[in-house]
């Protein structure tokens, strides 16, 4: 089973100030983990898992309102776009 963080994250950024100090701080050092983990990942191949990961890292950098996740992120994104896309807009890991 996979577990789609994204929805999750978006989630608790919506309804944040529900949850009280304690839990905010335990929510995101786990959501902090998580990306940190995805940051430190030595190679993902350049096709849609690199994108969800990039994805990964920029929610959690603009929930916890942390300037390295989100410059990783972007950084990442535009790397994968310049990569991964012909100009014609097909995508090179859907090319055999």
């Amino acid at each position: 089973m996979r577990i789609n963080f994204a929805p999750c994250f978006l989630s608790y950024y919506l309804f944040r100030d529900y949850f009280s100090s304690d839990e905010q701080q335990k929510v995101e050092a786990w959501m902090r983990t998580i990306a940190h983990k995805q940051m430190g990942r030595e190679h993902t191949p350049n096709n849609n898992w690199q994108a969800k990961r990039m994805k990964i890292i920029g929610i959690v950098g603009c929930v916890t309102d942390e300037e390295e996740m989100k410059q990783f992120s972007l950084n990442g994104l535009k790397e994968y776009i310049n990569t991964a896309y012909y100009a014609d807009s097909t995508s090179r890991d859907l090319v055999q």
